[in-house]
């Protein structure tokens, strides 16, 4: 389930990268993404359970996600970071505005609005 809709995306985000065709595909992914780096706390909380703060940013953050995948899409898939052909090496030339977070990649900024919902904290039991 997407924590955001393509209305939201649309009208609320004002998002132009993605279409009201694959939107729905990128929005899914990026709330699986959002999913696993707050370690699933999302959805034994409830989303409808969290505060009207933590649901603004969790939507902006999955639509900035969706955004960045469907920009980057070789970057998100790839499996190869860095490669080296007759010694010239070329690597993914991932900028300081991207973090690699648990093998995913997340634009820095989103990564820290996300941080500031609490939910992204790993405990120890």
């Amino acid at each position: 389930m997407a924590y955001a809709d393509v209305s939201y995306y649309m009208d609320e985000y004002k998002g132009t990268v993605l279409t009201e065709e694959n939107a729905g595909r990128y929005l899914d992914m990026a709330s699986d993404v959002v999913d696993q780096l707050t370690f699933y706390r999302i959805h034994a909380i409830l989303f409808e359970n969290l505060t009207e703060f933590q649901k603004e940013i969790i939507k902006s953050v999955v639509c900035a996600v969706a955004d960045f995948s469907c920009e980057n899409e070789d970057l998100v898939e790839s499996a190869v970071s860095s490669y080296s052909i007759n010694g010239v090496s070329i690597g993914s030339g991932i900028s300081p505005s991207v973090k690699l977070v648990g093998g995913m990649y997340i634009p820095s900024l989103a990564y820290q609005k996300l941080l500031a919902t609490g939910l992204c904290v790993p405990v120890c039991r």
